[in-house]
């Protein structure tokens, strides 16, 4: 199917199959499928994206094919929907339904729709007495310079009382060797490096062995594997408390043509590092609680005296559950997300997973 969508789109060179679904919609026993966009559900730096819908039988307007409002991806991005009751697409944007809805279709199995990300789209009941079985495949454009739709710029005349919302330009993260014009295909959890610092600082002579170089052109190597299998950009998400040393990484970014982006926080399920957990509000020392400012300063200003600037925030829980040391990261992190507007990232235990 990606040759096959490369050959039809002119001027497209290469395109990732990124998810492939097989939906069936039982007889009787589902509704209607709202309208909404599938682009916010899909884990993309940008929106070059097409969703295929093919027959994989034949699909008869009463079944529940797709149905398209007309030039709707043109108003960018416009929010999830099915997250709480009555929040469909329709009901958050009423003005959708001036635009044109396109007729029923009647589908023979091997015909398909085509439609972008943005596009808001629904179906009705199936109100037949089978199920239909349909192919659901997202395509991805391999390269295309990254672009985040904003929320629905102000490109068409609002109905009463509809508030405008502009859009907005979207920085590219700051990397470890600077400012880049696109960060490409992301693996966003990554660590290039974990050290432990105690151990080589005391027994520099580990079996194992550190040597800066050798490590990092070791890295190197396994970093431009990853590029010739189609990735662009890394996001380190090594910070204190995982043996964060930048220097090393960026060693390693001078040698691969993978781009690395660093980030900033702090690892812990429990207790904080000895530093922290002695200084602040209630504790030994005393005094303020300094971790947002670290965390701002390494987003704002660099890390240490390396002059490489973080993009991510990162903090993370376990089985202990929200133990005073977390909840001083989490806050910490949290306000560094708000006075800098840097994303955060929070790795979550599988027995979390359900009551977090």
């Amino acid at each position: 199917m990606g040759r096959n969508a490369v050959r039809l789109l002119h001027g497209v060179r290469a395109v990732r199959v990124q998810v492939t679904n097989l939906l069936v919609k039982e007889a009787g026993e589902h509704g209607a499928t709202e309208f909404h966009q599938d682009f916010p559900w899909m884990p993309m730096d940008r929106s070059a994206m097409l969703t295929v819908w093919l027959a994989l039988a034949d699909v008869p307007a009463g079944m529940g094919a797709l149905r398209f409002y007309a030039g709707s991806h043109r108003h960018g991005l416009l929010g999830r929907s099915f997250t709480r009751p009555d929040d469909d697409q329709l009901t958050q944007h009423p003005w959708l339904k001036e635009l044109e809805l396109s007729p029923p279709l009647d589908l023979e199995a091997g015909d398909a729709t085509v439609h972008h990300a943005l596009t808001v789209h629904g179906a009705p009941a199936n109100r037949h007495d089978r199920p239909p079985p349909v192919l659901h495949r997202h395509l991805l454009r391999r390269r295309r310079p990254l672009h985040r739709p904003a929320l629905r710029p102000d490109r068409r005349a609002r109905p009463p009382g509809q508030p405008a919302v502009r859009a907005r330009e979207v920085p590219v993260p700051a990397t470890v060797t600077g400012p880049v014009a696109e960060l490409g295909a992301t693996l966003m959890h990554e660590h290039v490096f974990g050290l432990s610092p105690e151990i080589l600082w005391n027994w520099p002579d580990i079996p194992e062995g550190w040597d800066l170089e050798t490590r990092a052109r070791e890295a190197a190597a396994k970093l431009d594997a990853l590029k010739a299998a189609g990735i662009d950009t890394v996001v380190d998400l090594t910070v204190v408390g995982l043996g964060r040393y930048v220097p090393a990484v960026q060693r390693v970014a001078e040698l691969t043509s993978v781009t690395i982006v660093a980030a900033t926080g702090l690892y812990t399920y429990d207790a904080l590092p000895p530093y922290f957990g002695n200084r602040g509000p209630g504790s030994l020392f005393g005094g303020p609680d300094r971790l947002a400012e670290f965390f701002v300063r390494d987003l704002t200003e660099g890390i240490g005296r390396t002059g490489v600037k973080a993009a991510m925030l990162k903090c993370a829980s376990d089985r202990q559950g929200m133990t005073d040391g977390c909840r001083r990261v989490f806050r910490a992190v949290a306000e560094a997300h708000l006075t800098t507007g840097a994303p955060h990232h929070h790795p979550l235990a599988q027995r979390l997973q359900g009551r977090a």
